[in-house]
């Protein structure tokens, strides 16, 4: 009996077996396992120099603005502890008198307009909306809000508390502090209470923020 040409390919045929396909399954789940905390930290630590840059451009345009006003800048709190209908002028006459409630807050507009000391303010890498410290409620907020951008505090606005808290004594005779949540996205340093600088050796996800201060 002739075998037509077809039964033939049939014969030739062959597939996986379970165990075959059962192998493959398990060696992808082993290098997903090893590749994915390797790409969640290389994420990590990108955010971690971002920051880092970011607050460099903005240390320089910080003595910028010094060199044209013999001070610095103050902080804004529009929109995260003043209300929004507070004038910025009105906020910079509290904190020159010591009365306002907020001396710290937001790196503030006079740092990109009507003079482009940095042509933009970056937003904070870590910061995303209900983070839990400065936005609880989950507010739909613009790009650009004070909440989203990096904190500053200087110690003409009455910031003081900070630069001279035993915690942290290399504060200490510094005009200013800016400072990223960090990668556990916590306020930190900005808490009287704990002032914990970042530390990617402590691991890349872990307490701290990051911080860079003025002479």
């Amino acid at each position: 009996m002739v075998v037509p040409r077809s039964w033939n390919g049939l014969k030739k045929r062959s597939g996986f077996t379970l165990i075959e396909l059962l192998i493959v399954v398990a060696i992808i789940a082993i290098l997903a396992a090893i590749a994915v905390p390797n790409f969640l930290e290389a994420q990590t630590r990108s955010k971690v120099s971002r920051a880092r840059a970011d607050m460099r451009a903005l240390a320089t345009a910080m003595e910028s603005y010094r060199s044209d006003y013999t001070r610095y800048c103050f902080p804004t709190s529009i929109g995260i502890g003043l209300p929004w209908g507070t004038s910025r002028a009105s906020e910079i006459s509290m904190m020159m008198r010591g009365i306002s409630p907020y001396p710290y807050g937001a790196f503030p507009q006079e740092l990109s307009t009507p003079i482009a000391y940095i042509s933009t303010l970056p937003e904070d890498v870590f910061k995303n909306m209900g983070f839990g410290v400065t936005n609880p409620f989950q507010l739909p907020l613009p790009g650009g809000h004070p909440w989203r951008r990096y904190s500053l505090g200087t110690k003409d606005s009455g910031c003081a508390l900070f630069f001279e808290n035993p915690l942290r004594t290399d504060f200490r005779g510094k005009l200013w502090l800016s400072t990223s949540l960090g990668p556990d996205r916590i306020e930190d340093i900005f808490s009287p209470f704990t002032m914990m600088e970042y530390d990617p050796t402590n691991g890349t996800i872990s307490k701290g923020d990051i911080s860079r201060t003025g002479p």
